[in-house]
C-alpha cells in the first residue's frame, strides 16, 4: 500500500496490445475450453496468461466453432437414407468405405452393417451408429424354397403356400401383364387362355422372391 508523502519506488508495467497478436482456433464442437474458460459461440476473446517468470502473455483468441449433429439412418424398404441435410456423405459397409457411395441415400443389396459419415462445410464430421441389414434380396432369394405353388399345370385355381404374405403378377410369353393381386394365398386363372405364363412373386415390400413358369391347361 502506498501512503501519501511516502517515498518509494514505483514500477509501471505496460502491455502493448497489437491487433496481429491473434491465436486462431477452429473446433468442431458446441463448446471450447481455453485458459480456464468455456466458450459456446464463435468470436474474438482477449486472453491473459500468467507466466512463471512474472510476465503476462496477452493475445486475442479468434474462435470459430462449427458443430455437426450425429447422423441418423432412416429406412425405406431397401434404401437407406439420412435424417437431415449435410454437405457431404460417405457410406460404409462393415466398417469399409463403399466406393462411389457418396449420396444421401444408398440402395443395399447385401446383408451387412451399414454406417454413414457426414461432413459439414467446415470439414467437421460425425458417423452414424451401425444399421444392420438382415433382409435383403440375397436372404429372400435364399428362402424362396419356402414358397410352394400348386397345382402346376392348372386349369382353374393356383395355390401359394408362403410363410409371409405375397404379391403375384402373371405375364404372358410376350411380357403382357394379365393378372396382378396382393396378399394372396390362391387365385383363379379360369378365364385365361390355355398356354404358358410367367408368375412373379414378391413380398409386401416389393422384394422379388420367385419367378416361375405356370401352365394353364384346357
Amino acid at each position: 500500500v502506498i501512503r501519501p508523502n511516502e517515498i518509494t519506488d514505483v514500477f509501471l508495467f505496460k502491455v502493448n496490445y497489437r491487433e496481429d497478436n491473434v491465436v486462431q482456433v477452429s473446433a468442431c464442437a458446441d463448446q471450447y475450453e481455453f485458459n480456464g474458460k468455456s466458450y459456446s459461440e464463435s468470436g474474438r476473446y482477449p486472453q491473459v496468461i500468467r507466466l512463471s517468470d512474472g510476465c503476462d502473455s496477452v493475445f486475442v483468441l479468434q474462435l470459430n466453432l462449427s458443430s455437426i449433429s450425429k447422423p441418423i439412418i432412416n429406412v425405406n424398404k431397401f434404401v437407406l437414407g439420412v435424417v437431415g441435410s449435410y454437405y457431404r456423405y460417405q457410406w460404409l459397409k462393415d466398417g469399409s468405405i463403399i466406393t462411389g457411395a457418396t449420396d444421401s441415400t444408398i440402395t443395399v443389396t447385401e446383408n451387412a452393417n451399414y454406417q454413414v459419415i457426414v461432413y459439414n462445410e467446415n470439414g467437421c464430421t460425425d458417423t452414424s451408429e451401425n444399421y444392420y441389414v438382415t433382409n435383403t434380396a440375397i436372404k429372400a432369394l435364399g428362402e424362396r424354397a419356402d414358397i410352394a405353388i400348386y397345382p402346376n399345370p392348372s386349369n382353374e385355381i393356383v395355390n401359394i403356400r408362403s410363410p409371409y404374405p405375397v404379391q403375384v403378377q402373371l405375364t404372358d410369353v410376350n411380357g403382357r401383364k394379365v393378372l396382378s393381386q396382393n396378399s394372396v394365398e390362391s387365385f383363379s386363372i379360369k378365364t385365361l387362355p390355355p398356354g404358358m405364363y410367367f408368375m412373379t412373386i414378391r413380398d409386401t415390400r416389393g422384394l422379388l422372391l420367385k419367378v416361375e413358369k405356370l401352365v394353364k391347361t384346357n
